[in-house]
């Protein structure tokens, strides 16, 4: 297995950060996501070889009444509120999995990650709605690793998820 180093986010600036380490992990794309043009200039100042790991977009994992909403500067009605989150196949989750996958290609991401909320449990409605948002066709294709991250140890979710969509279980902090 290949290991960087590198930090979630640019903790110094960019120039700096570049010539300090080999990845950085973006997390403005899980609470807003920047203009392609802003992500796609990272990748351009970034020297060959650097990785960019990014977050997945928040309306993908948490709920419209997550306090994580409150860094989304992005229109975002009371309908997408209500049908955003858990994995679910609705049109706003889908619309924000685009978006993460645009970002995704900007930056030329080598993995994804999908930062579930503590309260993200292995219920059988969640493993399902996991399972069934894993296998459309867009997530098919997926060309990143995949990562769930969150305040949960690792569960039976995570281990069906490791065991049969091929994903990586992380446990942060």
């Amino acid at each position: 297995m290949t290991q960087a180093l590198g930090m979630c986010g640019f903790t110094i600036g960019r120039a700096s950060y570049f010539k300090q380490f080999d990845v950085v992990e973006v997390q403005q794309t899980f609470y807003d996501p920047p203009a392609l043009a802003t992500l796609a200039r990272w990748r351009d100042e970034a020297p060959p070889g650097f990785q960019f790991a990014m977050k997945a977009w928040q309306v993908i994992t948490h709920f419209g009444s997550s306090p994580t909403y409150r860094r989304l500067v992005s229109p975002f009605s009371e309908s997408e509120r209500e049908e955003a989150a858990g994995f679910r196949l609705t049109t706003t989750v889908l619309r924000a999995w685009e978006k993460t996958l645009e970002c995704a290609r900007a930056l030329r991401a080598t993995a994804i990650l999908f930062q579930c909320p503590a309260s993200f449990r292995p219920t059988d409605e969640n493993i399902d709605a996991m399972r069934a948002f894993f296998e459309t066709p867009s997530c098919v294709r997926r060309r990143h690793p995949t990562c769930c991250t969150g305040g949960c140890t690792a569960t039976e979710a995570t281990t069906h998820a490791t065991a049969t969509m091929s994903f990586v279980n992380c446990v942060g902090g």
